[in-house]
């Protein structure tokens, strides 16, 4: 007497694997579409002049679910779109909570040019403004500041601007020019300018003073005087 065989299954480990990989697809979108890892807001720390709603909608976290962000990916959205952040850390805890901690950079000057305003730290890095920022030394030229090779500003002209405007008029805004350099429309009449180099702004200025009491004695009104270079300085009549 014949028992009914049993079929044998070899397969059994594909079946196994199937199914375990279907349970994790299902499982995959559950945690996906669940509110419970979806991000809903991001806190924001350290900001001084941005807000948290311009810092959100630069990494547009919100309503992804918070498994799926990779911290370093986010910041380089967040620093890519705002070159005023110096730096920023993300931290993202479970279920759904993103902390994003920024820090700003400081504006060492504000150069504008026509209508446009940018701000320029002490490193040499060139940013938006954002503000009034009246405590900045100005500068006003015709052309926006110059950039290296790297894209920064040389930290000799910062330099420049941060002695010269020890020796400014306080109520007169320091002036660029892309031949003379930095200088200022003296108030008697004519412009005056010292270079492009911080180093001896101090025997400039008395070298300028020396110059102005000369002319003055001999009644001569110049247009400009440039003592960029101090043993060769000189003065230029209106044409």
């Amino acid at each position: 007497m014949r028992l009914p065989a049993l079929p044998v299954i070899q397969d059994y480990w594909q079946i196994i694997s199937g199914f375990l990989s279907a349970a994790l697809t299902v499982l995959l979108i559950f945690l996906w579409n669940s509110p419970t890892f979806q991000v809903n807001q991001v806190e924001v720390r350290g900001q001084e002049r941005f807000t948290a709603q311009e810092i959100s909608m630069a990494i547009d976290v919100v309503g992804r679910p918070a498994f799926s962000l990779v911290p370093l990916d986010v910041r380089k959205d967040l620093e890519n779109t705002y070159s005023g952040l110096k730096a920023a850390h993300i931290k993202v805890n479970w279920p759904a909570d993103v902390i994003v901690i920024v820090e700003e950079r400081q504006p060492a000057l504000a150069w504008q040019w026509e209508e446009s305003v940018s701000w320029i730290d002490a490193n040499g890095v060139e940013f938006k403004s954002r503000g009034k920022g009246e405590n900045l030394l100005r500068v006003q030229a015709v052309t926006p500041p110059p950039s290296l090779e790297d894209g920064l500003i040389s930290p000799e002209l910062i330099k420049a601007v941060t002695a010269l405007a020890a020796y400014a008029p306080s109520d007169v805004p320091v002036i660029y020019d892309e031949k003379y350099g930095l200088g200022w429309q003296d108030p008697r009449g004519w412009q005056i300018y010292f270079g492009f180099e911080h180093a001896d702004m101090a025997v400039k200025q008395r070298v300028y003073q020396a110059i102005v009491k000369r002319l003055e004695e001999q009644g001569i009104r110049p247009a400009l005087i440039s003592v960029a270079y101090v043993n060769a300085p000189y003065y230029r009549l209106e044409r």
